[in-house]
């Protein structure tokens, strides 16, 4: 079951959630916020301090997503419930 959760998912993320991300203002204006905090970060940050931040971002992200794969399966675990509800 695990490989076509997997399966969903890449195909949302490729597909699908560009359409949703892209209409939606504050995604676009929040995006452009954390570009201009990394440009200021990346020129006034010292290599350490740098490296450290990319350490830090990179597990921020990991976690990012996995809490976005937990969230997938449990809206299609949802779907699926609510899905069989309307069959009985």
């Amino acid at each position: 079951m695990q490989d076509i959760m997997d399966c969903l998912y890449e195909y949302i993320c490729e597909h699908r959630l560009a359409f949703y991300l892209n209409a939606d203002p504050n995604y676009l204006s929040a995006g452009r916020a954390v570009e201009r905090a990394e440009r200021w970060l990346e020129a006034n940050l010292a290599p350490e301090a740098r490296a450290q931040l990319e350490r830090l971002t990179g597990g921020s992200l990991n976690q990012a997503e996995l809490l976005q794969r937990a969230l997938f399966r449990c809206g299609l675990s949802l779907g699926l419930e609510l899905g069989a509800l309307g069959r009985v």
